[in-house]
């Protein structure tokens, strides 16, 4: 099961490590801002867990994405659990099933979905300020410098988005 947004972004950057808390995620999300200030374009390896009542396990996906500020557009290169691409731009989302060759467009109602995404992979202060609040912050097990931030919709159409 895919949704078009995950409920609660989570980041985990290499930054020297502080006191734990939320804090610590505002001063982290503020250095990530500062970094990619500029950044036109990246691509990151990822892990996304989502939650649901359905299952008692987190459902994990993996893979490699590559983002692009403008025009916004996002590439989910999944390699776990099954292999799949997904794409999302400000008015389609697409997933290529290679294992079938079938793919699935949806044209999206509007762009606020995709634009909440695009918030939280290339932040500015002031969007990611009205869409999300840190919820946690946490050390990566093994890391001493790698941290995780949990990321809530605080906004009424992010809240609306996300559930």
């Amino acid at each position: 099961m895919h949704r078009l947004l995950p409920a609660l972004p989570t980041l985990a950057l290499a930054l020297p490590a502080q006191d734990d808390g939320r804090a610590e995620g505002r001063a982290l999300l503020e250095a990530l801002i500062e970094a990619q200030a500029g950044m036109a374009q990246m691509t990151a390896e990822y892990v996304q867990e989502r939650t649901t009542p359905l299952t008692r396990k987190p459902l994990v996906a993996e893979g490699k994405l590559a983002f692009r500020r403008d025009p916004g557009c996002v590439v989910f290169f999944v390699r776990e659990p099954r292999a799949a691409v997904i794409r999302l731009d400000l008015a389609h989302y697409e997933v290529w099933h290679p294992e079938r060759a079938r793919l699935e467009r949806f044209v999206l109602p509007d762009d606020q979905m995709p634009r909440l995404l695009f918030d939280a992979l290339g932040p500015t202060k002031a969007n990611l300020e009205r869409a999300f609040t840190v919820e946690r912050c946490e050390r990566v097990e093994g890391s001493e410098t790698l941290r995780r931030l949990t990321l809530l919709p605080t906004g009424e159409d992010a809240r609306r988005i996300a559930s």
